[in-house]
């Protein structure tokens, strides 16, 4: 599908992954991907930064699963499935902050991150939790599944973006509104200029010579250019 894609709308974000620091921090110099999904149960995951390069991957449907999986163990301590449409997965994502659940209670930090802590009784601090990741698939296919970061909540996702890229996070909403046809200024896609499409990937780290900080230079350049 050709950009403008309606489903990346700021009103069908369900939630956001992040990389973590070993005391579940959000660590730094990274662009969260933003998870979309309505009401119909269409998804797509945007990927701003990757080694492979940034990228739009839309589902017509997906099972979504949030775990924790203490380090080192095989099994998660804790698992469930959120729904499978926007509302149901919003509902659970607000719910979430301070419940108790089958293997321990689960608390929702400040920065929007979820963290699982078997120790009900506490006192806990964040380095003892293990944070909810996501898996997600598309439905009799679990064999198939994706395995994400660290979920975040939209809410702080979105003060993420604008306090640490401020005016990004609009750009990336431009993709649901206008064709993107960005110019490429690394080598070795400098021109022609295409209009940007779901399920391709643009300038992967391999383009940087393995440099991730120049990759994100670029891309934070590249994704300000969407209008």
């Amino acid at each position: 599908m050709q950009t403008p894609v309606p489903l990346i709308n700021q009103n069908n974000i369900v939630f956001g992954t992040v990389r973590l620091t070993p005391t579940n921090d959000i660590a730094p110099n990274q662009l969260p991907s933003i998870y979309f999904m309505d009401n119909g149960g269409a998804f797509l995951r945007l990927r701003p930064l990757h080694v492979a390069g940034f990228g739009m991957f839309p589902k017509p449907a997906r099972h979504i699963s949030l775990y924790a999986r203490p380090p080192g163990q095989a099994n998660p301590s804790f698992s469930f499935s959120p729904g499978n449409t926007r509302d149901e997965v919003l509902e659970w994502m607000d719910l979430l902050n301070h419940v108790t659940v089958f293997g321990g209670i689960v608390e929702r930090m400040p920065s929007g991150i979820y963290l699982h802590y078997q120790n009900v009784q506490g006192p806990n601090l964040p380095a003892d939790g293990n944070a909810l990741h996501i898996r997600d698939y598309s439905p009799g296919h679990p064999e198939r599944s994706h395995w994400g970061h660290a979920v975040i909540r939209a809410q702080e996702l979105i003060a993420y973006y604008n306090n640490t890229y401020p005016g990004l996070f609009a750009h990336l909403m431009n993709l649901g509104v206008n064709a993107q046809s960005p110019l490429f200024t690394v080598q070795p896609a400098i021109a022609p200029q295409v209009t940007l499409v779901t399920d391709a990937q643009y300038m992967p780290l391999d383009w940087f010579e393995g440099d991730a900080n120049a990759q994100r230079a670029a891309m934070i350049q590249f994704i300000s250019s969407f209008v």
